[in-house]
């Protein structure tokens, strides 16, 4: 292992390490690290040897391992911003973060983040969300942005403090989420909602509807006026008072009786005969809950 002897004699060392596996009284294996060191003198050579039990530092480092490749698989763009430093500047970002800047890692670690935030903010954000995290707060702000291909994004920024066992800040850790697909989805969500409100606002026919828990959540117009309801005056209707109130309006000798009696808990479909507000014959139908006159 060791050639040259003479290089013993004037002070010089070499050591060897391994890692290696010991086994424990109950025979379960542990990793140690071995270290092997040489020195001498006019006298002769001495060996050093010493073995230390890595098992706490050897679980530490995979499970850091581990995390770091968690962080960079995850479709979420993660960074982190070291606090200490006044300039805040990064000091990791996973490939999701490269992604939406666009950017090779050289160009965004070791940048504040001021200057990350303001590629894609207005200066008046990030100013607003440089004074929270100088107050140790949390952040949230959406973000419109477009690509280099023109492509738009809507991105949401959520950066929290870290702070260690102390209770004193040490870090921040950002998380951008591209939530583009979320955002289209709720303004088709919106625009489907004010097309069916607008075309049941103004038919012809009677419409309400109850949620669940069998509370009034639409009466249309048209509803309103064969009712002699004001608008709006029943905001806070169950499904119960609605059926007890527009059967109080009928003649009651011409109530269906039996099986075939009237119910908004299910499935039903007759004529009722109105006599207030007016004399007037309505077809009724209702399915679970929701009733179409």
């Amino acid at each position: 292992m060791f050639r040259d002897e003479e290089s013993y004699y004037h002070g010089m060392q070499r050591i060897e390490r391994r890692d290696l596996f010991g086994t424990r009284r109950d025979k379960t294996l542990f990793p140690i690290e071995l270290s092997l060191g040489v020195t001498g003198n006019t006298q002769g050579i001495a060996y050093v040897c010493s073995a230390q039990d890595v098992t706490d530092e050897r679980a530490a480092l995979a499970f850091t391992e581990l995390y770091e490749r968690a962080l960079a698989c995850s479709q979420n763009a993660v960074f982190i911003v070291d606090a200490n430093r006044e300039q805040m500047p990064l000091v990791y970002v996973n490939d999701a973060v490269l992604a939406v800047y666009e950017r090779p890692l050289h160009l965004l670690l070791g940048n504040s983040v001021s200057s990350i935030l303001g590629t894609l903010l207005e200066d008046e954000k990030v100013e607003s969300i440089l004074t929270q995290m100088r107050n140790e707060e949390h952040v949230d702000v959406t973000v419109n942005h477009t690509l280099a291909n023109g492509a738009q994004k809507v991105l949401e920024f959520s950066i929290s403090p870290v702070r260690g066992d102390s209770g004193r800040l040490t870090h921040y850790i950002g998380l951008i989420l591209d939530v583009t697909a979320r955002v289209q989805a709720e303004r088709n969500v919106a625009d489907r909602s004010a097309q069916l409100n607008a075309v049941f606002s103004l038919s012809t026919d009677g419409l309400v509807m109850f949620d669940e828990q069998d509370k009034l959540v639409f009466m249309n117009p048209s509803l309103e006026k064969m009712l002699g309801y004001e608008w709006g005056s029943r905001e806070n209707m169950s499904l119960e008072q609605f059926k007890r109130e527009l059967l109080d309006m009928c003649d009651e000798a011409q109530l269906p009786i039996g099986n075939n009696q009237v119910t908004f808990d299910g499935a039903w479909e007759g004529n009722l005969q109105l006599q207030r507000p007016q004399h007037r014959v309505v077809h009724v139908c209702s399915q679970i809950g929701r009733a179409h006159v």
